[in-house]
């Protein structure tokens, strides 16, 4: 939750949270190779189905880019609340928060 405050101080109208449930900020990582790693990295800490986290990565990153790098507006409709919902799956449910009033943390 980290990134929460940091989120309400952006002042761009398009903005996107997107929250992992189950998640943790070592998702991404490839399981480790203790040969070419300075650190391994313990599968506890990398979190429940990380392929399943990479492919949420995968599907949001295609559509982000592709609508403000390539312009193609037909990706638009991927980075919503509701498409975050219709691929969210057990034991990762994802979802997007585009906005984020200040008030709401402290309460």
């Amino acid at each position: 939750m980290t990134h929460l405050l940091p989120f309400t101080w952006l002042s761009v109208q398009n903005k996107y949270l997107f929250l992992l449930a189950g998640g943790t900020h070592f998702f991404a990582a490839d399981k480790s190779d203790p040969d070419t790693e300075p650190i391994p990295i313990p599968e506890s800490v990398v979190g429940l189905e990380p392929a399943l986290a990479r492919r949420y990565l995968g599907a949001w990153s295609v559509a982000f880019f592709e609508t403000y790098v390539a312009t193609s507006q037909q990706y638009r409709p991927y980075l919503t609340a509701d498409y975050a919902r219709s691929i969210s799956q057990l034991p990762l449910t994802l979802s997007l928060v585009q906005f984020l009033p200040l008030d709401s943390l402290t309460q």
